[in-house]
């Protein structure tokens, strides 16, 4: 019966042990690039061997790096201050004390200026040279833009983080952008950037001093962390990324000491409830590692055994707390697979998710749940690329994602248990086989009816949503197959560095819609799963739900091919 794993997995859980784990794994400052990751990598390995686990510590580089994915310098950090020393004097921000204050990989040095604010487009900045600049974070690209203009250092706040938060960021600078990245960058709050742009409007002056104490090395391994169950020819496989700021909790040391959790309860249980292939649990830096590890596979003969994965990511949040609501984030529907309803029903087994009568007194508050189609974001993306149904497991939206604010006070350690231990379940029981065909046929109705409900506003979307459904992608063959079709994430700072002109403008306009960088991604699944390339933008709006015109999508098919992803 389902749910019997998952309460046998439960019962052999702590609490007191996940909280250890996560504690630990938080403590470490987890850079990609960083000695710290590799700490914390270690710190898995070693909890792991003394449990009897069969662990791996596969070491990969950041210096030849994925498919499509950019080159890694190697960085670390010790110590930073940043102090307003005019028109009065107090320190703002200091490393380690909150370890998000520096943006990560930000170049080392000590900065005195005046500060200026820029905003908008480029043209309008006029000169910023020896100035410290409060800029709205937009990324890597404007960070070295202002490089360029040769300021001293750069604040960045976001918008939309809560307003004493500082925001976890990130430049991940690659060895070829280490000549133009000179200035220090900080991480501030929105309530101190607003005290900034106040004093410069009434004083006219503000200065501002600080340091970084980093550097740049040769990067160390990016290293992922196996742990196996059971024997067989098939796997399945349960992901966590483990890599991010010291301090953040729920992103995601919560997913990575909850798959610590269940390697502690599969090993009590001697292994034995895996059976028909193997259970691998794989801690991964966030798609550097998990492209790596799954690219390598590929390398030899071996993505043919992977039957499915589950990504744990932010699983264990305090919803009342966060604002958040747990998220089964589906494959693309054309990956329709049996382990979607059987993790949706370990979770309605662990969790109640599909909701129960209200009592008498009306005091049931069930928990914050949606079932979500395919968007890109986390490891299960990978898989989705590689053609490998994926689902992904996340309370979304947050409103502490990415802050020094996301603490141990927004965790639920018995909501990230449960989940661990359900998706644990949905893998064991895909890998068993023989799953109920009125469950999976039950389940695709309800998963057609509301994908297509969804969409109903849009009678053309509606019927090509309708298709994918009862044809797959057969229904969408029109058009030249491409000859090859390459697996991998490309991201917009990779494709624009394969086109010029007016097509990389097009591009950076492109990549402020909300459903482009899956669009990327789920147009090479399709292609590799058998569309043509003219059916193919009819099943990338079928499954993303919304129009794209034949010029957006043209745009993007000859970004890819420029990028050698694809070839006619």
């Amino acid at each position: 019966m389902l749910g019997e794993i998952a309460d046998r997995l439960l019962t052999r859980s702590s609490k007191a042990s996940l909280v250890k784990h996560l504690c630990n794994i938080s403590s470490y400052h987890r850079i990609q690039g960083s000695r710290g990751l590799i700490e914390a990598a270690e710190y898995i390995r070693d909890e792991l061997e003394d449990l009897g686990c069969d662990v791996e510590f596969l070491k990969f580089s950041y210096s030849t790096p994925p498919r499509w994915a950019l080159r890694l310098a190697g960085w670390d950090v010790s110590a930073a201050e940043l102090w307003v020393t005019s028109p009065w004097r107090k320190r703002i921000h200091s490393f380690p004390e909150i370890p998000t204050s520096v943006v990560a990989h930000s170049p080392g040095g000590e900065f005195e200026g005046e500060l200026k604010v820029v905003s908008g487009d480029e043209e309008k900045w006029g000169d910023l040279a020896d100035s410290v600049v409060l800029a709205c974070w937009r990324g890597t690209d404007r960070y070295l833009s202002l490089c360029r203009r040769g300021v001293k250092a750069v604040l960045f706040y976001r918008p939309g983080a809560p307003k004493d938060a500082v925001p976890y960021l990130g430049l991940f600078l690659s060895p070829e952008d280490l000549g133009v990245a000179k200035a220090p960058a900080f991480s501030v709050s929105l309530s101190t950037a607003v005290k900034l742009r106040a004093a410069l409007r009434k004083y006219g002056r503000v200065v501002l001093r600080g340091f970084v104490n980093s550097n740049f090395t040769s990067p160390p391994p990016c290293v992922v962390v196996s742990a196996s169950f059971g024997r067989g020819d098939r796997e399945a496989h349960l992901t966590a990324h483990y890599c991010h700021a010291a301090g953040l909790i729920n992103d995601n040391a919560s997913g990575a000491a909850a798959l610590m959790a269940m390697a502690e309860s599969l090993a009590r249980n001697d292994g034995g409830l895996v059976r028909g292939g193997v259970l691998r649990l794989l801690w991964v830096p966030e798609y550097w590692g998990s492209l790596s590890y799954l690219q390598a596979l590929e390398g030899a003969g071996g993505l043919g055994c992977i039957a499915c994965s589950i990504n744990l990511d932010m699983i264990g949040e305090a919803q009342q707390i966060t604002g958040s609501t747990l998220l089964m984030v589906r494959p693309p529907i054309h990956m329709l697979d049996a382990v979607e309803p059987l993790a949706l029903k370990a979770l309605d087994s662990t969790l109640g998710i599909l909701g129960k009568p209200l009592g008498p007194t009306g005091e049931h508050r069930p928990l914050s749940f949606s079932v979500s189609n395919f968007g890109s974001g986390s490891d299960h993306e990978p898989y989705v690329a590689y053609g490998i149904p994926s689902v992904s497991l996340i309370n979304w939206p947050d409103r502490y994602y990415h802050t020094d604010l996301d603490d141990v006070s927004k965790f639920d350690p018995s909501l990230a248990l449960s989940v661990a231990a359900a998706a644990t379940e949905a893998l064991v029981r895909r890998l068993q086989g023989g799953v109920s065909e009125v469950l999976v046929k039950n389940y695709v109705r309800l998963a057609r009816g509301l994908d297509v409900l969804r969409v109903s506003g849009d009678e053309h979307l509606a019927e090509l949503r309708d298709l994918l459904y009862m044809e797959g992608l057969k229904a969408f063959a029109e058009g030249p197959k491409p000859s090859k079709v390459l697996g991998g994430v490309p991201g917009l700072r990779r494709l624009l560095k394969s086109v010029e002109g007016s097509e990389a403008y097009v591009l950076r306009r492109l990549g402020r819609r909300n459903w482009f960088r899956s669009a990327l991604t789920l147009t090479l699944a399709l292609l590799r799963g058998g569309a043509g390339c003219v059916g193919c933008r009819l099943a990338l709006q079928a499954e993303l739900g919304v129009r794209i015109r034949e010029s957006e999508y043209n745009t993007i098919l000859s970004a890819l091919e420029r990028l050698g992803a694809i070839a006619f």
